[in-house]
């Protein structure tokens, strides 16, 4: 085992002068995907809050069951990114003749699961919204109109699935500034097509609509990018 030993700080004030712009800034410029990724998935959520209330009080009730069906289910795929992270670093890091073809096998069975785990977790968020929303109210109309989520809420966890699969593959082979790019398309998508929606004066079941087909075209997306040359689905020519 290797130990590194770590310097004790002499005085309280001596991290100051360690925040040199050297140490730092390349620290940062690491971090900046990351915090731009995290910052972008934050102003979607607002605007599926601003999606919900676009339809009166009774809608947004109902989206707001809606949404706390289908928010914890998503969790059910962050284990398949989590594998993506751990797994594939390590087999790359092992080197040696057909290592980007052996990566590749890992990423494609990665992918397989990632397309299995949200087959059954559309699945069982489907039913879930269907027979759940009488627990979170005594309304009648608005538990009619959460279970009448159901379907988008469905295609929407489905995609996920590989969302989350194309996601954890795409950082853990450093791609995580390509990534953050991407992201601002589900950000210009869905503010446009929420909007459509309300234009066209369409009802809470065409903007949930609009986010699941935003999952399903981000995940075709990045799909695609995996598979160009630098991605890691990518199939090397034979010479």
């Amino acid at each position: 085992n290797t130990f590194i030993e770590l310097p004790l700080l002499p005085n309280p004030f001596s991290w100051f002068r360690s925040l040199r712009p050297s140490r730092m800034l390349p620290l940062i410029a690491f971090a900046a995907p990351f915090m731009w990724f995290q910052f972008m998935q934050v102003t979607l959520m607002s605007f599926e809050t601003r999606m919900g209330s676009a339809f009166g009080a009774m809608s947004l009730a109902a989206h707001q069951i809606a949404y706390s069906v289908w928010r914890p289910l998503i969790i059910l795929c962050d284990p398949i990114m989590q594998a993506a992270l751990s797994l594939v670093p390590a087999c790359r890091a092992k080197g040696g003749v057909g290592v980007h073809e052996r990566v590749r096998s890992l990423a494609q069975a990665i992918l397989l699961v990632a397309a299995g785990l949200g087959l059954a977790t559309g699945m069982l968020g489907f039913v879930l919204c269907r027979h759940l929303p009488t627990i979170f109210t005594t309304d009648v109309a608005v538990a009619k109109e959460a279970a009448g989520l159901a379907v988008p809420a469905m295609l929407s966890l489905m995609a996920l699935g590989i969302w989350y699969g194309n996601q954890g593959l795409m950082l853990a082979t450093g791609r995580a500034r390509l990534l953050a790019m991407l992201f601002s398309w589900n950000l210009i998508y869905f503010v446009a097509g929420s909007n459509m929606v309300i234009a066209c004066k369409l009802t809470l079941f065409h903007s949930w609509c609009v986010f699941a087909s935003m999952h399903a075209i981000f995940a075709l997306i990045v799909s695609i990018v995996l598979r160009l040359p630098g991605g890691v689905l990518h199939r090397a020519r034979r010479v």
